[in-house]
Protein backbone atom coordinates (compact mmCIF):
# COMPACT_ATOMS: atom_id res chain seq x y z
CA UNK A 1 0.00 0.00 0.00
CA UNK A 2 1.43 3.83 -1.01
CA UNK A 3 1.35 5.69 1.64
CA UNK A 4 -0.47 9.53 0.69
CA UNK A 5 1.77 12.04 1.68
CA UNK A 6 -0.30 15.40 2.64
CA UNK A 7 1.06 18.94 2.30
CA UNK A 8 -0.94 21.63 3.02
CA UNK A 9 -0.12 24.93 1.33
CA UNK A 10 0.73 26.58 4.64
CA UNK A 11 3.28 24.19 5.21
CA UNK A 12 7.05 25.28 4.45
CA UNK A 13 9.64 22.65 3.87
CA UNK A 14 13.21 23.58 4.26
CA UNK A 15 15.50 22.18 2.77
CA UNK A 16 19.31 22.82 3.80
CA UNK A 17 22.79 22.13 4.76
CA UNK A 18 26.06 23.86 6.17
CA UNK A 19 26.13 26.12 2.54
CA UNK A 20 22.35 26.52 1.31
CA UNK A 21 19.15 26.92 2.59
CA UNK A 22 15.80 26.31 0.39
CA UNK A 23 12.14 27.52 1.57
CA UNK A 24 9.82 25.21 -0.28
CA UNK A 25 6.03 26.11 -0.70
CA UNK A 26 3.39 23.63 -2.17
CA UNK A 27 1.52 25.06 -5.02
CA UNK A 28 -0.28 21.70 -6.20
CA UNK A 29 -2.86 19.93 -4.37
CA UNK A 30 -2.60 18.87 -0.69
CA UNK A 31 -2.37 15.39 -1.60
CA UNK A 32 -0.28 15.67 -4.93
CA UNK A 33 2.65 18.43 -3.64
CA UNK A 34 4.44 20.48 -6.36
CA UNK A 35 6.79 21.99 -4.84
CA UNK A 36 8.12 25.57 -5.29
CA UNK A 37 10.90 27.49 -4.09
CA UNK A 38 9.80 30.27 -2.54
CA UNK A 39 13.18 32.23 -0.68
CA UNK A 40 17.25 30.76 -1.53
CA UNK A 41 19.69 31.46 1.28
CA UNK A 42 23.05 30.76 0.76
CA UNK A 43 25.85 31.28 2.99
CA UNK A 44 28.39 34.24 2.31
CA UNK A 45 32.04 33.00 0.87
CA UNK A 46 34.90 33.96 3.03
CA UNK A 47 37.95 34.70 2.06
CA UNK A 48 39.88 32.48 4.37
CA UNK A 49 37.26 29.57 3.13
CA UNK A 50 40.11 27.03 2.61
CA UNK A 51 40.70 26.42 6.16
CA UNK A 52 42.09 27.69 9.32
CA UNK A 53 45.29 29.52 9.07
CA UNK A 54 45.86 29.26 12.96
CA UNK A 55 48.03 26.50 14.16
CA UNK A 56 47.08 24.68 17.63
CA UNK A 57 48.43 26.80 20.44
CA UNK A 58 50.30 25.29 23.31
CA UNK A 59 49.89 26.17 27.12
CA UNK A 60 52.02 25.68 30.20
CA UNK A 61 51.17 22.95 32.69
CA UNK A 62 51.28 24.32 36.41
CA UNK A 63 53.21 22.38 38.89
CA UNK A 64 56.79 22.03 39.30
CA UNK A 65 57.69 20.65 35.84
CA UNK A 66 56.35 24.72 34.76
CA UNK A 67 59.36 26.29 37.37
CA UNK A 68 61.78 24.49 34.35
CA UNK A 69 59.49 25.40 31.47
CA UNK A 70 59.91 22.21 29.94
CA UNK A 71 56.07 20.75 30.21
CA UNK A 72 53.21 22.06 27.15
CA UNK A 73 50.72 20.72 26.27
CA UNK A 74 49.33 20.89 22.89
CA UNK A 75 45.26 23.08 22.12
CA UNK A 76 42.69 21.52 19.94
CA UNK A 77 42.63 23.76 16.80
CA UNK A 78 39.46 25.88 16.08
CA UNK A 79 36.66 24.40 14.05
CA UNK A 80 36.08 27.18 11.49
CA UNK A 81 33.95 25.20 9.32
CA UNK A 82 32.13 24.34 12.69
CA UNK A 83 31.31 27.61 13.66
CA UNK A 84 30.71 29.13 9.84
CA UNK A 85 28.23 25.94 10.06
CA UNK A 86 26.51 27.03 13.47
CA UNK A 87 26.07 30.90 12.08
CA UNK A 88 24.00 29.79 9.31
CA UNK A 89 21.79 27.50 11.10
CA UNK A 90 21.15 31.20 13.53
CA UNK A 91 20.47 33.17 10.43
CA UNK A 92 18.42 30.13 8.55
CA UNK A 93 16.68 29.87 11.78
CA UNK A 94 16.44 33.76 12.25
CA UNK A 95 14.51 33.96 8.71
CA UNK A 96 12.03 31.56 9.24
CA UNK A 97 11.36 33.28 11.80
CA UNK A 98 10.95 36.52 10.83
CA UNK A 99 8.70 34.52 7.58
CA UNK A 100 6.86 32.95 10.18
CA UNK A 101 5.78 36.63 12.01
CA UNK A 102 4.91 38.11 8.04
CA UNK A 103 2.89 34.93 7.31
CA UNK A 104 2.31 32.57 10.08
CA UNK A 105 3.34 29.31 8.59
CA UNK A 106 1.35 26.43 9.58
CA UNK A 107 3.94 23.48 10.05
CA UNK A 108 7.25 22.85 8.86
CA UNK A 109 8.86 19.96 7.51
CA UNK A 110 12.86 19.81 7.32
CA UNK A 111 15.63 18.17 5.38
CA UNK A 112 19.26 18.40 6.24
CA UNK A 113 21.92 16.14 7.13
CA UNK A 114 21.94 15.24 10.32
CA UNK A 115 24.18 17.06 12.05
CA UNK A 116 23.02 20.27 10.70
CA UNK A 117 19.44 19.36 11.31
CA UNK A 118 20.69 19.20 15.35
CA UNK A 119 22.33 22.44 15.14
CA UNK A 120 18.88 23.57 13.32
CA UNK A 121 17.16 22.23 16.52
CA UNK A 122 19.45 23.80 19.13
CA UNK A 123 19.08 27.40 18.12
CA UNK A 124 14.92 27.47 17.36
CA UNK A 125 13.18 28.63 19.58
CA UNK A 126 9.79 27.02 21.26
CA UNK A 127 7.66 28.55 18.68
CA UNK A 128 9.13 27.51 15.60
CA UNK A 129 9.90 23.89 17.37
CA UNK A 130 6.15 23.59 17.85
CA UNK A 131 5.70 23.55 14.17
CA UNK A 132 7.82 20.87 12.75
CA UNK A 133 5.88 18.42 11.16
CA UNK A 134 8.72 15.92 10.10
CA UNK A 135 12.53 16.11 9.98
CA UNK A 136 14.42 14.13 7.27
CA UNK A 137 17.53 13.41 8.00
CA UNK A 138 19.28 13.47 4.33
CA UNK A 139 21.30 15.80 2.29
CA UNK A 140 19.35 17.08 -0.52
CA UNK A 141 20.27 21.10 -0.60
CA UNK A 142 22.45 20.47 -3.84
CA UNK A 143 20.22 18.32 -5.66
CA UNK A 144 17.97 20.10 -8.66
CA UNK A 145 14.01 20.56 -7.22
CA UNK A 146 12.58 17.81 -9.00
CA UNK A 147 15.17 15.33 -7.36
CA UNK A 148 14.30 17.24 -4.04
CA UNK A 149 11.06 16.48 -3.99
CA UNK A 150 11.37 13.13 -5.21
CA UNK A 151 13.83 12.41 -2.29
CA UNK A 152 11.37 14.26 0.07
CA UNK A 153 8.31 12.27 -0.54
CA UNK A 154 10.17 8.98 -0.39
CA UNK A 155 11.52 10.04 2.50
CA UNK A 156 8.38 10.85 4.43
Amino acid sequence: MSKILRVPEDVVVLVCDSKKALLLKNTGAVAQPVLQTEKSIERPKHAGEVGNPDRPGRRFDGGAAAVSGSSRSAMEATDVEAKRAEAFAVSIVSALGERHRKNPIGGLIIAAPPNFLGILRQNMDHDLRQLIRDEVAKELAEMPLSEIQKGLLNSL
